[in-house]
């Protein structure tokens, strides 16, 4: 009787250490999924921050537009005042046409640096999602280590179950 009461109790302990170790695994894989969390927010935060660098540019550039355009109003008014000074006028229109080739050089460089930026975000999405599909693959190594254990556990018990039914 006392070497199956010894049995049950050395079972119980390696049962209590098998769950300690449960545990300590559980723990581990809550602060590894905690710091993949940590880093992609600071990732997103990163984003979040290029986008607002990105509005401010948008922004000083729709305020140099919106300075051309008082600009522009300044000449259209100057041509409806001054009808005897033509060839000031002229002279004129061809500064004007010079600021409509620098801003549409202007154009140009917006263009390219929307697609440079395109392609970051692009490349962005990319690593985010392949971050995702790493750490999805590592939770579902996890869950199927912790699904094993606990079939383990539940083995384990059923036996000692079955020890103490036979031991009555």
């Amino acid at each position: 009787m006392d070497q199956g009461l010894t049995a049950l109790e050395n079972n119980y302990k390696r049962l209590d250490r098998s769950i300690k170790t449960i545990n300590i695994h559980l723990d581990v894989a809550g602060t590894f999924a905690d710091t993949r969390f940590n880093t992609i927010d600071t990732r997103f935060n990163t984003i979040n921050t290029r986008f607002n660098t990105i509005d401010t540019r948008f922004k000083a550039i729709d305020t140099r537009f919106n300075a051309i355009d008082t600009r522009f109003n300044a000449i259209d008014t100057r041509f409806n005042t001054i009808d005897t000074r033509f060839k000031a006028i002229d002279t004129r229109f061809n500064a004007i046409d010079t600021r409509f080739n620098t801003i549409d050089t202007r154009f140009n460089t917006i263009d390219t640096r929307f697609d440079a930026i395109d392609t970051r975000f692009n490349a962005i999405e990319m690593q985010l999602n392949k971050t995702t599909k790493v750490f999805q693959k590592r939770l579902d190594n996890v869950d199927a280590r912790l699904n094993q254990l606990c079939d383990n556990v539940d083995t384990i018990l059923m036996m000692l179950k079955q020890a103490e039914v036979r031991k009555q």
